[in-house]
């Protein structure tokens, strides 16, 4: 049975060359390779995949994760339509009120009370900052306001990992995997370093799902009056893309138990919603998992539309004019404008080819149009 399922028409060669180096190594099983799928570093030394789910037999390997451990998308109807986050003077407020209560970086005072004290105490002791909690951080992680197409009703997204967290965690475990397979530093995951960085992983899982949260909270407290918002709480949706997990999958007619390494790729039981997004300026697909998916996809599926240009390439071909022609109609804060030229939406992937490849493993159940974006820099 071949080791790589390809949920995608096309793939460049970098990245094809990429999974048949990983597919070479004896403890993987399977590698899944979605339509959001670019390769991120050289190619010669440890890259990560963006758009991979790779499946190992007791091997964990860092580098296949890449930095943001936990980075996920959450999503909350608010219980209004969009109407009034549509007219222009709102939109501006909305946009200011967002930026005050949701730092890019740093914020200047701990938020209070937010985590559990056993996962701040945990987080903290292996090296999160309290002050990043509640924040959103640069690239492409986002805090919007979206109008669903269907029923109008108002949504709440944020994109948002582990902030400097998970980096900090991913620097050292590569820096200290003693193994060597395919050219990649690796750990047995049964060894005290595997266990100790499952450990690690699982607590910046957890501290990015809580920065989410957080972030949601200041949110809704800054636009609460303002558009009048009841939240559906039960009909939220949040989802991670950046993770390793001990799963059980069916493999060759055979269940098997396998360490699960997802990097841009999105973690979906059967059955269960997730956020698919475009671009800052492009919709985003509510999806629901299909529950008879192919087990070679691993319980993933795409994360997001997918850089079709690097930043490098889009600063290169594209201009502030470019973008705010991209951007008509989605209230941003232009004066960040040049700084997020590589954000533009000409960089990422059409959002629908992606849901057309991987209609076998999701439906999409709505989607979302872009009102309002808070962003840091590129």
């Amino acid at each position: 049975m071949t080791k790589a399922s390809f949920f995608v028409s096309s793939v460049s060669d970098e990245v094809r060359r990429f999974v048949d180096r990983v597919a070479a190594i004896e403890e993987v099983a399977a590698v899944a390779v979605f339509p959001d799928v670019h390769l991120t570093g050289a190619l010669d030394d440890e890259p990560s995949c963006v758009g991979t789910a790779i499946a190992t037999r007791g091997l964990l390997v860092p580098a296949w994760l890449g930095a943001d451990l936990g980075c996920g998308v959450s999503g909350l109807p608010l219980g209004t339509t969009g109407e009034r986050a549509r007219t222009p003077r709102v939109a501006k407020r909305a946009l200011e009120a967002l930026a005050r209560a949701v730092p890019i970086q740093r914020r200047a005072a701990p938020l209070a009370d937010v985590l559990e004290a056993s996962v701040a105490e945990r987080a903290t002791r292996a090296g999160a900052s309290p002050h990043e909690l509640g924040t959103v951080g640069r690239g492409n992680h986002f805090v919007e306001l979206r109008e669903a197409r269907d029923d109008g009703e108002l949504w709440l997204l944020v994109h948002s990992g582990s902030r400097s967290f998970g980096p900090r965690l991913q620097e050292r475990a590569r820096r200290d995997a003693p193994g060597r397979r395919g050219g990649f530093g690796c750990l047995e995951a049964g060894s005290d370093r595997g266990l100790a960085y499952l450990d690690d992983v699982a607590t910046a899982v957890t501290w990015a799902r809580e920065n989410r949260r957080a972030i949601a909270c200041a949110a809704l407290d800054a636009l609460g009056d303002l558009l009048a918002i009841h939240p559906r709480l039960e009909d939220a949706i949040d989802t991670f893309h950046d993770g390793v997990h001990h799963e059980t999958h069916v493999l060759g007619g055979e269940p098997c138990a396998l360490f699960v390494h997802r990097k841009g790729a999105m973690k979906l039981d059967p059955g269960e919603r997730g956020l698919v997004p475009g671009s800052m300026g492009a919709d985003v697909a509510i999806v629901r998992a299909r529950r008879h998916a192919p087990s070679l996809a691993l319980g993933s599926s795409a994360h997001g539309a997918g850089r079709a240009l690097s930043r490098t390439e889009a600063r290169r071909t594209h201009d502030v004019h470019a973008l705010a022609t991209s951007m008509r109609g989605v209230l941003f804060d232009a004066r960040r404008a040049r700084a997020l030229v590589d954000e533009i939406p000409l960089a990422y992937k059409d959002l629908d080819e992606v849901l057309a490849a991987e209609r076998d493993l999701v439906t999409v159940e709505a989607r979302l149009a872009p009102l309002v974006v808070h962003k840091g820099t590129g």
